[in-house]
């Protein structure tokens, strides 16, 4: 189980929104982030209710987390993160504590919080798998025959059934004319 991490930014994106998403890939997940639903309550409602999911706020180095039915229809307020996994997967209360004490840790580096959080911080960990890096090797590519020629060349081709003239100039330094 690999939790999806969608994080909800405003168009253009804020400095702490921004922040969040590099943090995402700091910890090495790979968040969406999506500009166009963070005040789409149908789309919450349709899209997301569900699946096994939460909403976080952060909010003055706190971190607070609800469900889709805790929000208003007009939205007055926003999710910033959605941590959510497929439908099937059973996450409990707990386990959504957890996480939540995981992400203010992650997120604003408590030492006090730690002194005696530390054992569900490590549960949490566990939770949070990262997806699995994939690292493939590019094929060699061709080294492309360079002519010494600074200047650029012309060449015409004459097509006489179709009186048509082609054109070709190509330029120096280039790979395509």
């Amino acid at each position: 189980m690999i939790p999806k991490i969608t994080v909800f930014v405003s168009t253009p994106s804020t400095k702490e929104e921004d922040d969040l998403v590099k943090r995402f890939l700091e910890l090495n997940f790979a968040p969406l982030v999506d500009s166009n639903h963070k005040k789409s309550f149908d789309w919450f409602v349709n899209n997301v209710k569900p699946v096994p999911h939460k909403l976080f706020s952060f909010e003055q180095q706190n971190v607070y987390f609800y469900e889709v039915d805790d929000l208003h229809a007009d939205m007055d307020f926003t999710p910033n993160v959605m941590i959510h996994w497929n439908e099937g997967d059973v996450i409990e209360e707990e386990q959504w504590r957890w996480i939540r004490q995981w992400l203010v840790y992650k997120f604003y580096t408590c030492y006090d919080f730690l002194d005696y959080m530390n054992d569900d911080i490590f549960r949490a960990d566990l939770l949070m798998k990262r997806p699995d890096k994939f690292i493939a090797s590019l094929p060699e590519e061709k080294p492309i025959q360079e002519e010494n020629d600074e200047s650029y060349s012309f060449k015409t081709h004459f097509i006489e059934d179709k009186n048509t003239m082609l054109y070709e100039v190509k330029k120096p330094h280039t790979d395509l004319p």
